[in-house]
């Protein structure tokens, strides 16, 4: 994330001006995947290759965006 500021002040004589500028930009990226696996021959499995049947076929997505202002 990037939030630069930027301030000015100043007085001419009687008067005086001031000015506050503010910036943000952030970007995010992600990716997903989904399965299921059956056939484990325990209770607790960290990986869909350790399974012998395919419950459903694996999905996935993968999305950037960006805000600006």
């Amino acid at each position: 994330m990037v939030r630069p500021t930027v301030e000015y002040a100043n007085t001419f004589g009687k008067h005086a001006v001031s000015a506050l500028f503010l910036y943000e930009q952030t970007q995010l990226k992600g990716s997903t995947m989904t399965g299921k696996m059956g056939g484990y021959n325990f209770n607790d499995p960290v990986d869909l290759s350790l399974g012998t049947e395919f419950i459903s076929n694996p999905t996935g997505s993968h999305s950037d965006k960006a805000t600006i202002g």
